[in-house]
């Protein structure tokens, strides 16, 4: 037999006692209707008499009642009485126990969400979306919601960032709308403020004229509730949950989602500062490099310019810082200063990686370069000009029929191989 909903009043042995807070004990409700009419009506074709009704008593307020039934006029004894209503404080006691206990639970679920959003945030310095989806799923599954999602304030308009459930909507992830008053989350936006809507589908023509209310209805939303994302008095998002029956949020499941909201912000505010930084610190390290790239040639440009004016009578000084100068901030495997006199490159400074490769200061190397000669025969290396492959003669035409001697070509024209390359050092 379903569970019967009535409404309290004095007309009926069980409201009476909860409204006096007190046991009624009634020896024949069948003739009593002046006192109790509802009370009579049910008597009359349930087919019980005597009745007594015991209220369950918590901190003085009646939180339900016991009620026990004769078939025959045979009224309850005192010690009847007496016992019923020990049986209705043990009831109490249960029902407070059960309320301890689910509420205990349930805190403890949410500090264990709760914590959960927090330990994803710590270790979500550089990306927020698994902070967002974090929230989605606890806000879902903590209120007894279907579905629950978050949305992201980009100018006019809000994106779908976040979802959780199995409600399909028309705006998909990712997609956008513009933020007016014509959606939950849109008015949570402007308003900065909690929107809730026992029953959207009621209110969704006169209120949301902007939303189907087919598509209201295919989605099934009934009971909805938006919270905005809030940094300051600034809304830089929404989170929505709903429900797919006529169902209020409690005030304790309302205040959870706000705090899951104010999670979010300090994800998103995090991300957001922590980039901020990295784009800060990048822009200074490139600062400071090119201030440093700067003063290191303006100091090496002053080094040499302080060994010229030292150095009258002597140029090798100029030449150690020129290499000096050089190979630190060319950043060069090795560097080498070199004089040419015509005939030889000498080495007048060099600096290495290797220490033991660099010459020591005041040292020098020189190496003599041959002048260029005319080769006295033909070259084969090829690619040379003169060798036979590049210099053939001309093929003979019949009309003179001679041929121009390859010889006397090959002489006339000097050899590229004649000016061999000589390494420096």
């Amino acid at each position: 037999m379903p569970p019967q909903r009535l409404p309290i009043s004095r007309n009926w042995v069980t409201g009476r006692a909860v409204l006096d807070a007190r046991p009624i004990h009634v020896d024949n409700l069948a003739t009593a209707g002046e006192e109790f009419p509802e009370g009579q009506a049910m008597a009359l074709r349930d087919g019980h008499r005597t009745t007594l009704a015991t209220p369950l008593l918590w901190e003085g307020k009646a939180i339900g009642a016991i009620l026990i039934r004769r078939t025959e006029v045979r009224p309850f004894s005192d010690k009847h009485i007496a016992l019923l209503k020990t049986f209705a404080d043990q009831a109490v006691i249960a029902i407070e126990n059960v309320r301890l206990f689910n509420e205990t639970r349930e805190a403890l679920e949410r500090q264990t969400a709760t914590g959960e959003i927090l330990q994803v945030i710590s270790s979500s310095v550089t990306d927020v979306q698994p902070v967002l989806d974090t929230v989605v799923r606890n806000a879902a599954r903590l209120c007894e919601a279907q579905n629950a999602s978050l949305y992201r304030v980009e100018g006019d308009v809000m994106r779908r960032v976040a979802s959780h459930g199995p409600i399909e909507l028309t705006l998909h992830l990712g997609e956008t709308r513009l933020i007016t008053r014509d959606s939950v989350g849109g008015r949570a936006i402007l308003d900065r403020d909690i929107c809730f809507i026992p029953d959207l589908l009621a209110v969704v023509e006169s209120e949301f004229p902007a939303i189907s209310k087919a598509n209201t209805a295919r989605e099934g939303i009934r009971t909805t509730l938006g919270v905005p994302l809030l940094r300051g008095s600034t809304a830089i998002g929404v989170l929505t949950i709903y429900r797919t029956e006529i169902r209020p949020f409690t005030p304790e499941q309302v205040q959870l989602v706000q705090t899951f909201a104010d999670q979010a912000v300090i994800a998103i505010e995090n991300v957001r500062l922590f980039t901020e930084l990295q784009e800060k610190n990048r822009a200074l390290t490139e600062a400071h490099a090119q201030v440093t790239e700067v003063l290191d040639r303006q100091m090496a440009t002053a080094d040499i310019l302080r060994a010229i004016s030292q150095a009258q009578t002597d140029v090798q000084p100029v030449f150690e810082a020129i290499a000096d100068s050089a190979q630190r901030l060319l950043g060069a495997w090795a560097t080498a200063v070199v004089r040419y006199d015509g005939e030889v490159v000498s080495v007048a400074a060099m600096r290495a990686a290797d220490r033991e490769a660099s010459m020591p200061r005041g040292s020098a190397s020189s190496r003599r370069i041959p002048r260029p000669r005319r080769p006295s025969r033909q070259c084969s290396r090829s690619g040379c000009s003169t060798s036979p492959t590049s210099r053939r003669p001309p093929p003979a035409t019949p009309s003179s029929g001679a041929t121009r001697p390859s010889g006397a070509s090959a002489r006339s024209s000097p050899c590229r191989c004649s000016a061999a390359e000589i390494p420096l050092v």
